[in-house]
């Protein structure tokens, strides 16, 4: 179907062509015509004109006086201001001024050059709209003229059966053709003060009836054009009635898909905030997980504390007696050593005790991130598991030499140290050797790397993927949460925890922090 539109359009194309060309030669033909006539005409004004000179000479002759009389009242005011009249009139034409008016007229010579040039301009201007109606006529776009009151001069085929017309519907105003209540928008093109006169061009959009039930959308394309001395408008119509459709159709999809979008993000503003509710329900519910773990370590070291307690307690009661017996003897020489003794040992329990009551203080999950020293931080944490490491002999170092700061929680790593001592304490429990160190893994980038690790039996295989999970433990008594704790809280502080083995067969966990930076 496309091929044969194809080919009837270049037939078309090839018929209006041969058309316009046969025009051409017509018009060209036409004109080489007119201006042997215009060159006869002038020739023979110039021969008359020669002869009303010779005429005139001869009348001076016979009567100078009858000369001046008919000078002043004939020639001067007859035959040489028509003269003059006729000569502007060829000047107009002669500069394609068709429709100037021709002002000579007469039964004499002079009358007849008059019509016979203005037989020539309505020649001319008969065949320039006879040319422009052809062009009109033979393309398949809608297209009306009209002048610049608005009145049609001209409308091709296409424009008529748009309309519904069997003939021209000249003389007639463009927008009567139109639906009344498009035609105040097309009258207002035709104002002064219009785009249409101001630009030379203007288009519009607008809908057209042209049958009972039928419409159409039409955009229509106003421009100036010349034709002889005068301006005139050509429009220029094309049917848009399956775009508009289909822009309707999209705006209703648009509509629906933004109301259905609209109802779907309320949704899911509905269950983002169900989430936010639950969030905080499993961060708080996390807060008391870590706080169980807190207590339960605390509960795992009260015998070790109360023993760590009640030697100073013992020690300070003793050097309180032997104080009280150098007073009831007036010796005072040895009083010094032993009140310094008695705050040396007092510092120690409320270190201990300090130390105890911070890591036991619940701790929420929002609390603002910081700088934390990290050895300081571990030797905090050495401070609650040591003394259960001293009665199972168990040593704990550390070889980190160089300040380290992260960006952490001081007490949540703590709790990190201390869960993770405390599984390293019952992994050499049963180990001839018995030793708990930590170290600093080389780090790229921002990162810190440390490493605890014991002189235990390591992880096994089988249970290795699965301590990270909560309730997952390998002891006879605990609650399997350590681990799981440790990865919330090292989530949080956007890092990592992982499970290795050193050297010797124990375990390592590896613990990744971010490095602080200001």
């Amino acid at each position: 179907m496309d091929v044969e539109l194809h080919n009837a359009i270049r037939l078309y194309e090839g018929q209006i062509q041969t058309r316009l060309e046969y025009q051409e030669e017509l018009i060209q033909t036409m004109v080489e015509q007119e201006n042997a006539s215009l060159k006869q005409l002038n020739e023979e004004t110039n021969q008359s004109i020669k002869i009303s000179n010779i005429l005139l000479f001869g009348v001076v002759l016979l009567s100078v006086f009858l000369t001046v009389t008919l000078s002043i009242h004939l020639v001067g005011r007859g035959i040489v201001k028509r003269l003059n009249l006729l000569s502007q009139d060829l000047y107009a034409v002669a500069n394609n001024r068709l429709n100037a008016n021709i002002q000579v007229s007469g039964n004499d010579e002079i009358g007849m050059l008059g019509d016979n040039l203005r037989y020539f301009c309505s020649q001319m201007q008969e065949m320039q709209q006879s040319n422009a109606l052809n062009l009109i006529n033979n393309t398949q776009a809608s297209i009306i003229t009209c002048d610049l009151s608005g009145v049609v001069e001209s409308v091709n085929p296409s424009a008529q059966a748009l309309f519904n017309y069997d003939a021209s519907p000249v003389q007639q105003t463009i927008w009567t053709l139109f639906s009344s209540n498009m035609q105040q928008r097309l009258q207002a093109l035709f104002l002064n003060t219009s785009p249409l006169l101001n630009n030379g061009a203007c288009n519009l959009t607008l809908m057209h009836s042209y049958s009972e039930g039928n419409k159409l959308y039409l955009r229509l394309d106003f421009r100036l054009f010349k034709q002889g001395n005068n301006d005139k408008v050509i429009i220029t119509m094309t049917d848009i009635t399956e775009q508009e459709n289909a822009a309707r159709w999209l705006e209703n999809m648009v509509r629906e898909k933004t109301q259905s979008l609209t109802n779907r993000n309320r949704q899911l503003k509905a269950e983002v905030d169900d989430r936010k509710r639950v969030e905080a329900d499993l961060r708080a519910t996390q807060d008391d997980l870590i706080q169980a773990a807190k207590m339960a370590v605390v509960g795992q070291t009260m015998t070790s504390l109360a023993h760590e307690l009640n030697q100073p307690l013992s020690a300070i009661s003793t050097h309180v007696f032997a104080t009280r017996m150098a007073m009831d003897k007036e010796n005072y020489t040895q009083l010094p050593a032993s009140l310094e003794k008695i705050d040396h040992l007092t510092s120690r329990m409320g270190r201990i005790i300090s130390t105890l009551r911070s890591f036991s203080k619940k701790q929420s999950a929002n609390s603002s991130l910081g700088s934390v020293d990290i050895q300081a931080s571990f030797y905090q944490a050495m401070l609650i598991v040591e003394n259960r490491a001293k009665v199972q002999k168990t040593t704990i170092s550390s070889q980190i030499d160089v300040p380290l700061n992260a960006l952490a929680d001081q007490v949540q790593l703590e709790q990190v140290f201390v869960n993770l001592l405390v599984n390293s304490c019952d992994a050499v429990a049963g180990s001839e050797l018995r030793e708990i160190t930590i170290k600093a893994l080389d780090s790229e980038g921002s990162c810190v790397r440390i490493a605890v690790s014991d002189s235990g039996h390591g992880f096994s295989a089988d249970i290795i993927e699965k301590l990270f999970i909560p309730f997952t433990t390998t002891k006879d008594v605990g609650l399997g949460l350590g681990l799981s704790i440790c990865r919330s809280i090292m989530t949080r502080f956007d890092g990592d925890i992982f499970l290795a083995s050193n050297l010797q067969g124990g375990a390592m966990v590896v613990l990744e922090l971010n490095h602080y930076d200001n």
